[in-house]
């Protein structure tokens, strides 16, 4: 068992390894996945790859929403967490041609409408 908000990529690590020590040892099944983090998570990487910085909203408490924001990181493209338009700093921003925005499972609903 696993936290949902771990990738497909780090948990499968993870059961590679387990293999090695433990060879009998069960993987999960295909429907035991969390379908709309790993979505969320893919089209994070995608956002990253063509955008300057990205902004993940949610909540820093938000595990969903950290991993979005190292995801993105990962990808060598600056991201911030923000919970509320009071956390962007404009230093974020200079030099920056396309902005990527996501949401993680947490974001507050009137920032998913606006």
């Amino acid at each position: 068992m696993t936290q949902t908000t771990l990738s497909m990529d780090d948990t499968s690590r993870v059961i590679d390894a387990l293999r090695t020590r433990f060879p009998a040892i069960g993987g999960p099944r295909k429907d035991d996945i969390c379908y709309a983090t790993q979505n969320r998570q893919d089209a994070v990487k995608q956002l990253a790859d063509e955008c300057d910085v990205v902004l993940v909203v949610g909540s820093p408490n938000s595990s969903n929403s950290n991993r979005l924001r190292e995801l993105a990181e990962r990808m060598a493209t600056p991201a911030y967490l923000i919970d509320g338009a009071e956390d962007l700093q404009r230093s974020w921003f200079d030099g920056v041609e396309r902005i990527g925005i996501t949401a993680g499972a947490s974001a507050r609903k009137c920032w998913c409408v606006a």
